[in-house]
C-alpha cells in the first residue's frame, strides 16, 4: 500500500513537473531533453518534449550573448560527436525516431530523410559567442552572434545607417528578449536575410548597438530568421545547418 503511494505520488510529481516545464514552452524557452538511449537534445517542441526520458530547463548552445553559452551546460554529460540538434519554434517536430519521421544519422545528426539542407554554414567562436555569415538584402556580408535566445534578429545603428534604413510610420519600438536580458529597440523590416542558401524574407529587426560585442559583429541572428528554419548546432564540428520546414 506504501509502495502504491510513492510511486503514485512520484507520478504525479514528475507530471507536474512536465507540465510545467512545456507551459514555459511558451515563453520560447528551450530544454534539455535526454532520450531512452542517453542523447541529449534542445528543443521547445512539446512533441519533442512527450518523449523525452528528462527534461530540465537549460541555456542551448547558441542561446546566450555575452558570456551566457556555455559549450556543455552545467553537469550535463558529454555531448556526441554527430551534434546536437535543436528545433528553433516548430511546436510539431518529433524526436529523431518518433513514428512518421526519419532517423538522424551518425553524420551531424542530419536526418535520412525529409527536407534537404539549405545550408551547412562554418561557425567561428569568439570566446563564448558563436559567429556567423550572413547577407542582408542580397548586398551586405554581415557577420552575426547566433543567438538562438534572441526573440528579434538584431542590426546595429551603423550597419541600419549603412543600408538606408530608416524609421518610417510602419516602425515599432519594442522589448527585445535576448539571453543577455531584454533591451529595448526600435523594430525595422530587412527585405531578405541570407545565410548559405536558406534565405527568410520580410524579416523583422531590431536595430540596437550590443554593448561590448567583438569588433567586426554587426548583430545578432536571432528567432525572426531561425524559427523559419529547422536548426541544427554542431559544435564539435564548428557548422550549423538550416533546413527547410515541411
Amino acid at each position: 500500500m506504501v509502495s502504491s503511494v510513492l510511486r503514485h505520488a512520484t507520478f504525479t510529481l514528475m507530471l507536474l513537473l512536465v507540465t510545467g516545464l512545456i507551459r514555459e514552452f511558451a515563453s520560447a524557452a528551450l530544454f534539455r531533453c535526454t532520450d531512452a538511449s542517453g542523447m541529449a537534445v534542445y528543443t521547445d517542441s512539446p512533441t519533442q518534449l512527450s518523449n523525452c526520458s528528462t527534461v530540465t530547463a537549460s541555456t542551448s548552445p547558441g542561446a546566450g550573448f555575452a558570456g551566457r553559452m556555455p559549450t556543455t551546460p552545467p553537469g550535463a554529460p558529454p555531448q556526441p560527436q554527430s551534434g546536437v540538434p535543436l528545433t528553433g519554434s516548430n511546436p510539431t517536430a518529433a524526436a529523431p525516431g518518433a513514428p512518421g519521421e526519419p532517423d538522424a544519422q551518425a553524420d551531424g545528426g542530419q536526418p535520412s530523410g525529409g527536407p534537404p539542407t539549405l545550408a551547412a554554414v562554418p561557425i567561428q567562436r569568439v570566446g563564448n559567442l558563436l559567429i556567423v555569415g550572413a547577407t542582408l538584402n542580397g548586398t551586405r556580408e554581415a557577420r552575426l552572434i547566433l543567438d538562438t535566445g534572441a526573440s528579434h534578429t538584431v542590426v546595429s545603428p551603423n550597419v541600419a545607417r549603412e543600408m538606408g534604413l530608416f524609421s518610417d510610420s510602419r516602425s515599432t519600438s519594442v522589448t527585445v528578449k535576448t539571453a543577455g536580458g531584454p533591451v529595448q529597440a526600435e523594430v525595422l523590416t530587412l527585405a531578405a536575410i541570407r545565410v548559405g542558401q536558406a534565405e527568410a524574407q520580410n524579416v523583422p529587426v531590431g536595430v540596437f548597438e550590443i554593448p561590448d560585442a567583438p569588433a567586426g559583429v554587426d548583430g545578432l541572428l536571432g528567432l525572426t530568421f531561425l524559427s523559419r528554419f529547422l536548426v541544427t548546432i554542431d559544435p564539435e564540428r564548428g557548422e550549423l545547418s538550416l533546413r527547410a520546414r515541411q
